[in-house]
């Protein structure tokens, strides 16, 4: 499509969990999207826009526009803050998207057991992390193709990194019902650190597909390879109205698998998303998305 388009989203998301953990970033993710987490992330094959870009660059999305959003968790003495803000749209037959993810963890009291296998408290934990994601995508070859360049920048404590890579990914339809898509990321990615040290971030390789057995239906499975280990991802759609989706997926990132509800409610140019998950022993996070589009 020729010339310049674009159109304006802003959405706040708010993050509500009564556990925390620490992530072990495995890749160069730095915020949480309902969306996508409501299928259990497994949206390799899947077009969600801004909500995909992050886990395939190939299914960058055709909508255009600016998107915001706002994520914040409080627990006890600590919380956690993940904010996202980019911009999408359309030059001539290329697609692009600028995202910058931040993400701020204040106050996590850190603890150790003593002799007597009682917690004791040794400290508190500050993490902040910010990454700048820009994709470029167009078709070719009846695919959709895409590319990443990323950048990081992260704070533990008083210690400090950065470091660059880049992702890529491919997207294809192979027919109305059925889609393949695939994507390489963190290539070529380590983060250098104030303390002189190097840390490699683990590539991570996703295969996935996608499935319409009916036009209100979709179901979506995901292969993903992160730090030679294999893990299984699934969801689906099911669109009760036009303006009502369900969704639902498992994750298994963690390595315990987690449970994930979620439901859409599209309202013209406004539309809610909430996202449910479920951790073994870390317990349940509450998702709530709101997004506007200005036209």
């Amino acid at each position: 499509m020729g010339g310049i388009r674009a159109a304006a989203i802003v959405g706040m998301v708010f993050l509500v969990a009564n556990h925390t953990c620490i992530y072990a970033w495995q890749s160069f993710e730095a915020g949480t999207f309902v969306r996508s987490a409501s299928v259990g992330d497994a949206v390799s094959a899947v077009n969600f826009g801004a909500d995909s870009v992050h886990k395939n660059p190939g299914s960058l999305s055709r909508v255009m526009g600016t998107e915001v959003q706002f994520t914040a968790s409080q627990e006890f003495d600590s919380a956690i803050f993940i904010a996202r803000a980019g911009v999408m749209g359309n030059v001539d037959k290329f697609r692009y998207s600028v995202q910058l993810p931040i993400k701020t963890i204040q106050g996590l009291i850190k603890t150790q057991s003593d002799d007597s296998g009682q917690g004791i408290t040794t400290g508190t934990y500050s993490d902040q992390q910010m990454s700048l994601m820009a994709t470029l995508a167009t078709d070719w070859n009846s695919a959709s193709w895409g590319l990443t360049l990323r950048s990081l920048s992260q704070t533990i404590d008083s210690d400090s990194g950065s470091g660059f890579g880049f992702d890529i990914g491919v997207l294809k339809e192979i027919s109305p019902q059925l889609s393949v898509g695939g994507s390489v990321r963190n290539l070529m990615t380590s983060v250098g650190w104030s303390g002189k040290s190097t840390e490699t971030v683990p590539m991570a390789v996703s295969t996935g597909l996608r499935y319409l057995p009916q036009p209100k239906m979709q179901l979506m499975g995901e292969l993903d390879y992160i730090d030679r280990k294999f893990r299984v991802n699934v969801g689906g759609t099911y669109g009760m109205s036009p303006s009502v989706e369900l969704r639902a997926g498992v994750n298994s990132v963690l390595d315990a698998p987690q449970v994930r509800l979620g439901v859409g409610l599209n309202m013209g140019t406004a539309a809610l998303d909430y996202g449910f998950s479920q951790v073994d022993l870390l317990g349940v996070s509450h998702r709530v998305g709101v997004r506007y589009v200005l036209l």
